[in-house]
């Protein structure tokens, strides 16, 4: 059986939340529909209620490994802070960038975060910068996000099949790993 949630200590941790905000976007570029980001709330609020800082991370689309605006994850942001009625923060720059891990970093205990989706680069798919398939910089990405937190909850039911850094990786490099409550 999986460690589920609950059978974790997550109180004053940082725990990075892979969550599937796939979400279709309208003309606007805002959320058309929310139900991905909704079923996701469980899961972070009891992280809230035992005093956790939350790092999400999710894709948008397919931009295979190339950064493009109307795949960015910020509609998701502020779509997330509505609904929770708290800011969540967006943290824009690329996973591997220092200004991101100052910011995971800088978390305090009941704050979240988001960072850009993480299709933007191709070792979250398990290829390399030249596009060609590469275990070793898909694992050295995990390794990169895993250093972030120290606990990785899997939430993102959608994605699960998949062979990504985000879903196999990233559990290599984690202290703890258990699964959600939309998973559970």
């Amino acid at each position: 059986m999986k460690q589920t949630l609950k059978n974790i200590d997550v109180k004053n941790k940082k725990v990075i939340v892979r969550v599937d905000y796939n979400v279709p976007l309208n003309e606007k570029f805002e959320v058309a529909d929310d139900e991905r980001i909704q079923r996701t709330i469980p899961t972070i609020k009891y992280l809230l209620e035992n005093e956790a800082s939350i790092i999400l991370i999710s894709h948008l689309g397919r931009p295979k490994g190339k950064y493009m605006s109307k795949m960015s994850l910020f509609p998701v942001v502020k779509h997330l802070s509505d609904l929770l009625n708290i800011n969540v923060k967006f943290l824009k720059n690329d996973c591997f960038s220092e200004e991101t891990h100052k910011g995971v970093a800088g978390l305090k205990k009941r704050e979240i975060c988001l960072l850009e989706n993480l299709r933007f680069r191709p070792e979250e798919d398990g290829k390399n910068l030249a596009g060609i398939k590469d275990e070793i910089a898909m694992n050295k990405f995990a390794k990169k996000m895993a250093s972030m937190g120290d606990i990785f909850v899997q939430d993102a039911f959608g994605i699960l099949h998949r062979r990504q850094a985000s879903t196999i990786g990233i559990v290599k490099y984690v202290n703890e790993v258990c699964i959600g409550f939309l998973v559970e």
